[in-house]
């Protein structure tokens, strides 16, 4: 039985870290989590217009699923069906390993 894991409660540093570490058990691929990298980690990249507030914390709590669901919503938008796919790939992937049964399908 694979670890479980909390998606609707993690911040962008811990889920760098257990996506890195769910790709080098074998238990995700690097297709499965593509889509994922702009949701992971804090970096300067997350800011590209400079607004004068300061960078997003990457130990902030987040809901994953949340994130992949409105950026879903925004590819559908814009009718970018291969983000659409690789998001919801993202998705189901992320849902195996999610600790409670929650309804995430977008």
């Amino acid at each position: 039985m694979s670890k479980k894991y909390d998606f609707t409660h993690m911040s962008r540093n811990e889920l760098l870290e257990t996506v890195n570490g769910l790709i080098h058990s074998g238990d995700l691929t690097l297709d499965d989590t593509t889509s994922l990298l702009g949701f992971m980690g804090s970096s300067p990249l997350l800011k590209v217009d400079y607004d004068g507030l300061p960078l997003e914390n990457g130990d902030v709590p987040m809901n994953v699923f949340e994130h992949i669901k409105a950026s879903m919503e925004g590819a559908r938008s814009r009718n970018e069906t291969t983000s659409i796919a690789g998001l919801q790939r993202a998705l189901d992937a992320l849902m195996k390993f999610q600790k409670s049964n929650i309804a995430a399908q977008a």
